[in-house]
């Protein structure tokens, strides 16, 4: 457990160099719901490469139950450490994918998307690999440029068919027992993309 809250204390800390922007000519001053839908399916498809820049407010906040961060640099920085696009995440992470399952507009104007993440912890001998379900749900500002993202976990924050945050502890203590517990990817079984992770598990199994 110590050696997991040192590497989340050492991720949050971490400052680097942003990767490829996208010319300061192509940004634009107000995007639409649609547009920022199909960035999302662009963005998630790429790992973030490169993060659509006009599509997101300057001051754009993210919240997961890991991590809490506001800016576009810092933004752009979490999601370069987590695909091992920096020093010190090239150094933790690898074969980091995200895979895009929705992409809705909510009741209340919110963008909000379902997801499914792999990333291996290179760091690790054995290089385990971690898997998260869940949803993002995307706060817009005037513009409809993206000004704040918040993550949920099916893991630990789907409670009686609802999504409500849990304490970072039980964040850290989900990631480690995947990093430590020998948490299988398929116990044997034929190949399968799976779609939610919590106390019990929705699976996608190719035709036979």
């Amino acid at each position: 457990m110590a050696r997991v809250l040192l590497l989340a204390a050492g991720v949050n800390a971490l400052v680097a160099p942003p990767t490829q922007q996208r010319p300061r000519s192509a940004l634009r001053a107000a995007v639409s719901k649609a547009d920022v839908m199909k960035c999302l399916g662009r963005e998630y498809r790429s790992f973030f490469a490169p993060l659509e820049d006009e599509y997101y407010s300057s001051s754009v906040t993210f919240d997961d139950p890991l991590n809490s961060l506001s800016g576009l640099k810092a933004y752009r920085n979490n999601v370069d450490m987590l695909a091992g696009r920096t020093l010190f995440g090239g150094l933790l992470f690898s074969d980091a994918a995200i895979n895009l399952h929705d992409v809705r507009e909510l009741d209340d104007g919110r963008l909000q998307t379902r997801w499914t993440l792999r990333v291996c912890f290179s760091a690790l001998p054995w290089a385990p690999t971690a898997r998260f379900t869940g949803i993002s749900v995307y706060d817009l500002d005037a513009e409809n440029k993206i000004k704040g993202q918040t993550d949920y976990w099916d893991s630990i924050d789907l409670k009686q068919g609802s999504y409500s945050r849990s304490s970072k502890p039980d964040a850290v203590q989900d990631f480690a027992n995947q990093l430590f517990g020998g948490d299988k990817t398929s116990d044997g079984e034929l190949p399968y993309e799976l779609l939610r992770r919590a106390d019990y598990s929705v699976r996608r199994y190719p035709a036979v």
